[in-house]
Protein backbone atom coordinates (compact mmCIF):
# COMPACT_ATOMS: atom_id res chain seq x y z
CA UNK A 1 0.00 0.00 0.00
CA UNK A 2 2.79 2.59 0.93
CA UNK A 3 4.77 1.50 -2.53
CA UNK A 4 1.51 2.51 -4.03
CA UNK A 5 1.00 5.56 -2.73
CA UNK A 6 4.76 6.59 -3.06
CA UNK A 7 4.41 5.84 -6.90
CA UNK A 8 1.19 7.91 -7.17
CA UNK A 9 3.26 10.70 -5.46
CA UNK A 10 6.19 10.30 -7.51
CA UNK A 11 4.33 10.57 -10.68
CA UNK A 12 2.20 13.29 -9.31
CA UNK A 13 5.28 14.88 -8.88
CA UNK A 14 6.80 14.44 -12.51
CA UNK A 15 3.58 15.30 -14.32
CA UNK A 16 2.90 19.00 -12.02
CA UNK A 17 6.60 19.28 -13.48
CA UNK A 18 5.57 18.39 -16.51
CA UNK A 19 3.01 20.28 -17.18
CA UNK A 20 5.23 23.40 -15.85
CA UNK A 21 7.02 23.08 -19.08
CA UNK A 22 4.30 23.09 -21.02
CA UNK A 23 2.78 25.96 -19.48
CA UNK A 24 6.25 27.63 -20.32
CA UNK A 25 6.15 26.76 -23.52
CA UNK A 26 3.36 27.62 -24.61
CA UNK A 27 3.32 30.87 -23.12
CA UNK A 28 4.23 32.19 -26.73
CA UNK A 29 6.52 35.84 -26.94
CA UNK A 30 7.20 37.60 -24.61
CA UNK A 31 4.88 40.48 -23.11
CA UNK A 32 5.45 43.91 -23.66
CA UNK A 33 6.48 45.75 -20.21
CA UNK A 34 3.12 47.44 -19.97
CA UNK A 35 2.02 44.10 -19.94
CA UNK A 36 4.02 42.24 -17.95
CA UNK A 37 2.78 39.56 -15.92
CA UNK A 38 2.07 39.84 -12.32
CA UNK A 39 2.58 36.27 -11.27
CA UNK A 40 6.01 34.52 -12.01
CA UNK A 41 6.38 30.65 -11.42
CA UNK A 42 8.75 28.35 -12.52
CA UNK A 43 9.84 24.88 -11.61
CA UNK A 44 12.86 22.26 -11.91
CA UNK A 45 13.18 18.68 -12.63
CA UNK A 46 16.49 16.64 -11.65
CA UNK A 47 17.71 12.92 -11.22
CA UNK A 48 21.13 11.60 -10.50
CA UNK A 49 22.94 8.43 -11.06
CA UNK A 50 25.61 7.59 -8.70
CA UNK A 51 28.66 4.84 -8.63
CA UNK A 52 31.55 4.43 -6.46
CA UNK A 53 34.61 3.43 -7.71
CA UNK A 54 36.15 -0.06 -7.41
CA UNK A 55 32.69 -1.60 -8.51
CA UNK A 56 31.24 -2.90 -11.82
CA UNK A 57 29.05 -0.65 -13.90
CA UNK A 58 26.17 -1.03 -14.24
CA UNK A 59 26.04 -4.10 -11.18
CA UNK A 60 27.60 -0.94 -8.60
CA UNK A 61 25.84 1.69 -10.09
CA UNK A 62 21.91 2.96 -8.64
CA UNK A 63 20.28 5.69 -10.21
CA UNK A 64 18.50 7.97 -7.31
CA UNK A 65 17.73 11.20 -6.34
CA UNK A 66 14.84 11.94 -8.14
CA UNK A 67 13.72 16.07 -7.35
CA UNK A 68 11.55 18.15 -8.73
CA UNK A 69 10.22 22.11 -7.31
CA UNK A 70 7.48 24.16 -8.54
CA UNK A 71 7.29 27.74 -7.34
CA UNK A 72 4.78 30.59 -7.98
CA UNK A 73 5.02 34.02 -6.56
CA UNK A 74 3.80 37.36 -7.01
CA UNK A 75 2.53 40.15 -7.40
CA UNK A 76 5.91 41.21 -9.41
CA UNK A 77 5.13 44.99 -9.52
CA UNK A 78 3.33 45.11 -5.59
CA UNK A 79 5.03 46.42 -2.29
CA UNK A 80 3.03 43.23 -0.87
CA UNK A 81 3.17 39.54 -2.30
CA UNK A 82 3.68 36.04 -1.19
CA UNK A 83 6.06 32.85 -2.41
CA UNK A 84 5.37 29.22 -2.33
CA UNK A 85 7.86 26.32 -3.23
CA UNK A 86 7.06 22.69 -3.00
CA UNK A 87 9.61 20.02 -3.76
CA UNK A 88 9.20 16.37 -3.99
CA UNK A 89 12.06 13.56 -3.84
CA UNK A 90 11.64 9.94 -5.30
CA UNK A 91 10.83 8.64 -1.43
CA UNK A 92 7.68 9.95 -2.74
CA UNK A 93 7.84 12.91 0.24
CA UNK A 94 6.25 16.05 -0.92
CA UNK A 95 7.41 18.90 1.56
CA UNK A 96 6.80 23.07 1.76
CA UNK A 97 10.52 24.66 1.00
CA UNK A 98 8.66 28.35 0.96
CA UNK A 99 5.72 29.72 2.24
CA UNK A 100 5.17 33.23 3.39
CA UNK A 101 4.16 36.72 2.16
CA UNK A 102 6.11 39.50 1.81
CA UNK A 103 6.15 43.08 2.24
CA UNK A 104 8.58 45.49 0.65
CA UNK A 105 8.86 48.71 2.43
CA UNK A 106 11.97 50.19 0.60
CA UNK A 107 15.20 48.81 -0.62
CA UNK A 108 16.29 48.39 2.99
CA UNK A 109 14.00 46.53 3.95
CA UNK A 110 11.76 43.66 3.17
CA UNK A 111 9.99 41.57 5.52
CA UNK A 112 9.12 37.78 4.98
CA UNK A 113 6.38 36.20 7.32
CA UNK A 114 5.74 32.26 7.63
CA UNK A 115 8.13 29.50 5.97
CA UNK A 116 11.57 31.13 4.43
CA UNK A 117 14.94 29.58 3.94
CA UNK A 118 17.48 30.46 6.64
CA UNK A 119 19.92 33.00 5.25
CA UNK A 120 23.16 30.89 6.28
CA UNK A 121 26.40 31.46 3.79
CA UNK A 122 24.54 31.63 0.40
CA UNK A 123 24.46 27.83 -0.42
CA UNK A 124 21.34 27.30 1.27
CA UNK A 125 19.73 30.00 -0.92
CA UNK A 126 21.05 28.46 -3.95
CA UNK A 127 21.25 24.90 -3.65
CA UNK A 128 18.65 23.87 -6.51
CA UNK A 129 19.70 21.65 -9.04
CA UNK A 130 20.98 24.08 -11.67
CA UNK A 131 22.13 26.43 -8.95
CA UNK A 132 24.65 24.30 -7.70
CA UNK A 133 27.91 23.91 -9.15
CA UNK A 134 28.07 20.16 -7.36
CA UNK A 135 26.06 17.56 -7.75
CA UNK A 136 25.90 16.82 -4.62
CA UNK A 137 26.08 18.59 -1.20
CA UNK A 138 29.63 20.24 -0.12
CA UNK A 139 30.82 18.00 2.94
CA UNK A 140 31.01 21.01 5.43
CA UNK A 141 27.45 21.89 4.78
CA UNK A 142 26.03 18.48 5.01
CA UNK A 143 27.35 17.63 8.42
CA UNK A 144 26.27 21.40 9.58
CA UNK A 145 22.48 21.87 8.92
CA UNK A 146 19.64 19.74 7.40
CA UNK A 147 19.57 19.90 3.13
CA UNK A 148 16.86 22.87 1.96
CA UNK A 149 17.29 24.48 5.95
CA UNK A 150 14.23 26.50 6.52
CA UNK A 151 12.25 27.63 9.40
CA UNK A 152 9.07 28.88 10.13
CA UNK A 153 9.17 32.70 11.58
CA UNK A 154 9.84 36.07 10.35
CA UNK A 155 12.97 37.67 8.52
CA UNK A 156 14.03 40.83 6.55
CA UNK A 157 16.41 41.63 4.05
CA UNK A 158 17.47 44.60 2.45
CA UNK A 159 20.65 46.53 1.28
CA UNK A 160 22.17 49.97 1.84
CA UNK A 161 24.80 51.13 -0.56
CA UNK A 162 27.24 48.02 -1.03
CA UNK A 163 26.23 46.13 2.40
CA UNK A 164 23.14 43.80 2.47
CA UNK A 165 21.77 42.12 5.55
CA UNK A 166 19.10 39.21 6.22
CA UNK A 167 18.08 38.69 9.43
CA UNK A 168 15.35 35.68 10.61
CA UNK A 169 14.10 34.33 13.67
CA UNK A 170 11.97 31.07 13.96
CA UNK A 171 11.23 27.79 15.48
CA UNK A 172 14.84 26.35 14.83
CA UNK A 173 16.19 23.09 14.88
CA UNK A 174 15.42 19.95 16.83
CA UNK A 175 17.72 17.49 17.71
CA UNK A 176 16.78 13.79 17.69
CA UNK A 177 17.91 10.77 19.95
CA UNK A 178 20.90 10.14 17.71
CA UNK A 179 22.48 13.57 18.10
CA UNK A 180 21.03 15.15 14.07
CA UNK A 181 19.89 18.16 13.96
CA UNK A 182 16.68 18.19 11.61
CA UNK A 183 14.14 21.01 10.99
CA UNK A 184 10.54 21.50 12.64
CA UNK A 185 7.68 22.95 11.72
CA UNK A 186 6.04 23.42 15.18
CA UNK A 187 8.78 24.61 18.30
CA UNK A 188 9.70 22.11 20.81
CA UNK A 189 10.21 24.68 23.33
CA UNK A 190 9.50 27.99 23.78
CA UNK A 191 12.89 29.46 23.17
CA UNK A 192 12.98 31.00 19.38
CA UNK A 193 16.29 30.52 17.28
CA UNK A 194 17.45 33.49 15.64
CA UNK A 195 20.45 34.36 12.49
CA UNK A 196 21.31 36.17 9.75
CA UNK A 197 23.99 36.88 7.04
CA UNK A 198 25.73 40.55 6.60
CA UNK A 199 27.41 41.19 2.88
CA UNK A 200 28.94 43.47 1.74
CA UNK A 201 29.83 44.14 -2.25
CA UNK A 202 33.59 45.50 -3.04
CA UNK A 203 33.35 45.34 -6.41
CA UNK A 204 31.77 44.41 -9.51
CA UNK A 205 31.23 40.89 -9.47
CA UNK A 206 32.69 40.25 -5.67
CA UNK A 207 30.97 39.87 -2.61
CA UNK A 208 31.80 38.46 1.16
CA UNK A 209 29.52 37.38 4.07
CA UNK A 210 29.24 36.37 7.51
CA UNK A 211 26.27 34.35 8.70
CA UNK A 212 25.77 32.94 12.60
CA UNK A 213 23.02 31.08 13.71
CA UNK A 214 22.01 29.52 17.25
CA UNK A 215 19.34 27.97 19.23
CA UNK A 216 17.90 25.68 21.73
CA UNK A 217 17.55 22.49 20.09
CA UNK A 218 15.23 19.93 23.05
CA UNK A 219 12.43 20.64 24.82
CA UNK A 220 13.82 21.16 28.55
CA UNK A 221 16.05 23.93 26.44
CA UNK A 222 19.24 22.47 28.04
CA UNK A 223 21.13 21.72 24.38
CA UNK A 224 21.93 24.18 22.50
CA UNK A 225 23.49 24.72 18.78
CA UNK A 226 25.24 27.52 17.15
CA UNK A 227 27.17 28.28 13.73
CA UNK A 228 29.47 30.58 12.26
CA UNK A 229 30.07 31.28 8.40
CA UNK A 230 32.21 33.11 6.03
CA UNK A 231 31.23 33.16 2.22
CA UNK A 232 32.84 34.46 -0.59
CA UNK A 233 32.07 34.64 -4.50
CA UNK A 234 33.83 36.38 -7.35
CA UNK A 235 32.45 36.52 -10.90
CA UNK A 236 34.02 37.77 -14.18
CA UNK A 237 32.77 37.57 -17.74
CA UNK A 238 35.07 34.12 -17.86
CA UNK A 239 34.85 32.32 -14.59
CA UNK A 240 33.24 32.03 -11.16
CA UNK A 241 34.79 31.54 -8.05
CA UNK A 242 32.58 30.53 -4.81
CA UNK A 243 33.49 29.14 -1.11
CA UNK A 244 32.22 29.06 2.11
CA UNK A 245 33.84 28.61 5.35
CA UNK A 246 31.73 26.96 8.58
CA UNK A 247 32.02 25.93 12.12
CA UNK A 248 29.52 24.47 14.16
CA UNK A 249 29.25 23.42 18.01
CA UNK A 250 25.97 20.98 19.25
CA UNK A 251 25.27 20.25 22.49
CA UNK A 252 24.36 16.49 22.24
CA UNK A 253 22.05 14.09 24.10
CA UNK A 254 24.71 12.36 26.35
CA UNK A 255 25.50 14.81 29.25
CA UNK A 256 28.59 16.98 28.81
CA UNK A 257 29.08 15.83 25.48
CA UNK A 258 29.42 17.97 22.53
CA UNK A 259 29.96 17.77 18.98
CA UNK A 260 31.89 19.91 16.39
CA UNK A 261 32.46 20.57 12.92
CA UNK A 262 34.81 22.57 10.88
CA UNK A 263 35.22 22.67 7.02
CA UNK A 264 35.09 24.43 3.67
CA UNK A 265 34.41 24.27 0.23
CA UNK A 266 36.00 26.60 -3.04
CA UNK A 267 34.73 25.70 -6.49
CA UNK A 268 36.13 27.15 -9.77
CA UNK A 269 33.65 27.53 -12.26
CA UNK A 270 34.67 28.40 -16.14
CA UNK A 271 31.77 29.70 -17.48
CA UNK A 272 32.31 30.83 -21.49
CA UNK A 273 30.24 28.60 -23.80
CA UNK A 274 28.10 25.61 -23.20
CA UNK A 275 30.48 22.99 -21.54
CA UNK A 276 31.70 24.76 -18.32
CA UNK A 277 34.67 22.90 -16.40
CA UNK A 278 34.69 22.38 -12.64
CA UNK A 279 37.05 22.42 -10.36
CA UNK A 280 36.44 22.12 -6.22
CA UNK A 281 37.90 21.33 -3.04
CA UNK A 282 36.50 20.58 0.04
CA UNK A 283 37.10 19.44 3.64
CA UNK A 284 35.49 19.36 7.45
CA UNK A 285 36.65 18.26 10.18
CA UNK A 286 34.26 16.42 12.57
CA UNK A 287 34.07 15.16 16.51
CA UNK A 288 30.94 13.39 17.57
CA UNK A 289 29.28 14.26 14.27
CA UNK A 290 26.84 12.05 12.26
CA UNK A 291 26.72 12.22 8.58
CA UNK A 292 25.10 11.46 5.52
CA UNK A 293 25.82 7.64 4.48
CA UNK A 294 26.16 9.54 0.91
CA UNK A 295 29.15 11.33 1.61
CA UNK A 296 31.09 8.50 1.23
CA UNK A 297 29.18 5.73 0.22
CA UNK A 298 31.20 3.06 2.13
CA UNK A 299 30.86 4.43 5.47
CA UNK A 300 28.20 4.40 8.13
CA UNK A 301 27.26 7.50 10.32
CA UNK A 302 30.27 8.91 12.05
CA UNK A 303 28.31 9.22 15.53
CA UNK A 304 31.05 8.84 18.21
CA UNK A 305 34.22 9.21 15.94
CA UNK A 306 36.71 12.10 15.34
CA UNK A 307 36.85 12.39 11.31
CA UNK A 308 38.70 14.46 9.25
CA UNK A 309 36.79 13.88 4.96
CA UNK A 310 38.36 15.84 2.43
CA UNK A 311 38.88 15.34 -1.39
CA UNK A 312 38.99 16.76 -4.91
CA UNK A 313 36.21 17.12 -7.37
CA UNK A 314 36.73 17.43 -11.22
CA UNK A 315 33.50 17.82 -13.34
CA UNK A 316 31.99 19.59 -16.44
CA UNK A 317 28.75 20.82 -16.95
CA UNK A 318 26.86 20.90 -20.57
CA UNK A 319 24.24 23.16 -21.80
CA UNK A 320 22.61 21.77 -24.88
CA UNK A 321 19.86 24.16 -24.66
CA UNK A 322 18.06 26.70 -22.55
CA UNK A 323 16.92 25.39 -19.90
CA UNK A 324 18.24 21.89 -20.06
CA UNK A 325 22.23 21.32 -17.75
CA UNK A 326 23.88 17.81 -17.85
CA UNK A 327 26.52 17.52 -14.78
CA UNK A 328 29.37 15.08 -14.52
CA UNK A 329 31.92 14.96 -11.65
CA UNK A 330 34.35 12.54 -9.87
CA UNK A 331 35.19 12.94 -6.48
CA UNK A 332 38.62 12.52 -5.26
CA UNK A 333 37.35 11.67 -1.24
CA UNK A 334 39.29 10.23 1.33
CA UNK A 335 39.09 9.76 5.05
CA UNK A 336 42.15 11.14 7.40
CA UNK A 337 41.02 8.90 10.24
CA UNK A 338 40.72 5.54 8.69
CA UNK A 339 43.55 5.99 5.71
CA UNK A 340 40.62 5.10 3.08
CA UNK A 341 39.60 6.85 0.00
CA UNK A 342 36.28 6.68 -1.16
CA UNK A 343 35.64 8.00 -4.94
CA UNK A 344 32.67 8.64 -6.41
CA UNK A 345 31.37 9.31 -9.85
CA UNK A 346 28.01 11.16 -9.94
CA UNK A 347 26.21 12.39 -12.80
CA UNK A 348 23.10 14.81 -13.16
CA UNK A 349 20.52 15.71 -15.40
CA UNK A 350 18.54 18.71 -14.45
CA UNK A 351 15.56 20.75 -16.28
CA UNK A 352 14.61 24.21 -15.50
CA UNK A 353 11.27 25.66 -16.92
CA UNK A 354 10.17 29.00 -16.32
CA UNK A 355 7.59 31.53 -18.38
Amino acid sequence: MEKRIARRRLRLLCGLTLWGFCAAGLSGQPAPASETPEIDFGGYLAYEYLQPAGTRFPEGGRFHGLQGGFRIAGPSSSRAGFLVEVHGRDEGRFEWKQAYVRMDFSAALRLKLGLHLVPFGRFNERSRPHENPFVGIPLNLAVLYPENWRDLGAAAEGRWGIFSYAVNFGNGLAMDEEGVLNRQFTDNNAHKAWGGRIGAFLSQGMEIGLSYAAGLSDEAQEKSYRMEGLDAAWKTPDWEIRGEYTRGRFDLPLPEDQGKSEGFFVVLIWTPGSLQPVVGYQAVRMENIAFPSTLMPSRSAAYGEDTELRGWTFGLRWIPAPGLLLKGEYSLNADNGLSRKDHVLRLQAAAVFAP
